[in-house]
């Protein structure tokens, strides 16, 4: 079961690195191979990311297979004696399709402690920060992009008004109990990241100008 799916997800990849036509096959190639290096080690895709905004940096990923430097404006990967050089803008279209494919989705009934820092005080007064992952993959009202949960908090339940409260990978804190998941619910979410990742070239909300990393609370209803 595990060989299928790290397969499927390895066709996501070469088939979301076909998509942009700025990669040569060379690049398309070290790129590939980047990622399947670095397939458990996401935040190195979000390090990358989060230095498109800051200042120069160099650092290699977990196994220090693969090296990334942005300096003076010039954003190169290198990775077994070979290197790429994107701009600014390249990595912010690319990254954000890595980290969706590559990055684990909880099962159902899964129970998360979500960080602090995250939490958007104008949106929501809930202080609760342990939360049952009840819904997945849900995009907002007038929004194409996605967060990858929703959920109530535990151990109290559903809030006030049958609200669900929306909220990314990246603002989980502490995973506290997987739920149940077997191929089926790993099938599921392959189909669901093809749709979303490759054939309508949206990105987790993680990546939104308006909600990054923002925890929102929206009727269950709404969507």
């Amino acid at each position: 079961m595990k060989d299928n799916i790290k397969n499927a997800e390895y066709e996501l990849l070469a088939a979301m690195l076909k998509k942009y036509d700025f990669l040569n096959d060379t690049e398309r190639q070290l790129w590939f191979e980047a990622i399947c290096l670095c397939h458990n080690n996401v935040e190195f895709f979000y390090r990358i990311y989060d230095s498109l905004n800051g200042k120069s940096e160099i650092f290699q990923s977990r196994n220090k297979k693969v090296e990334y430097s942005s300096i003076n404006d010039k954003y190169i990967i290198k990775c077994d004696m070979r290197s790429a050089e994107h701009t600014n803008e390249e990595l912010k279209q690319l990254i954000p399709g890595i980290i969706g494919i590559i990055e684990e989705i909880l099962p159902l009934g899964s129970l998360v402690e979500l960080n602090l820092s995250y939490k958007n005080p104008k949106e929501s007064k809930i202080d609760q920060l342990q939360i049952v992952i009840t819904h997945r993959f849900i995009s907002p009202e007038g929004e194409s992009n996605y967060f990858e949960y929703g959920g109530i908090p535990y151990p109290t339940g559903m809030l006030q008004g049958d609200k669900v409260l929306f909220f990314t990978n990246r603002s989980v804190k502490n995973i506290k109990h997987k739920g149940y998941t077997d191929l089926k619910d790993k099938q599921f979410i392959i189909a669901v990241k093809n749709a979303l990742l490759i054939e309508k070239g949206v990105k987790s909300m993680s990546f939104s100008d308006n909600y990054k990393y923002k925890i929102i609370q929206k009727q269950s209803g709404d969507n």
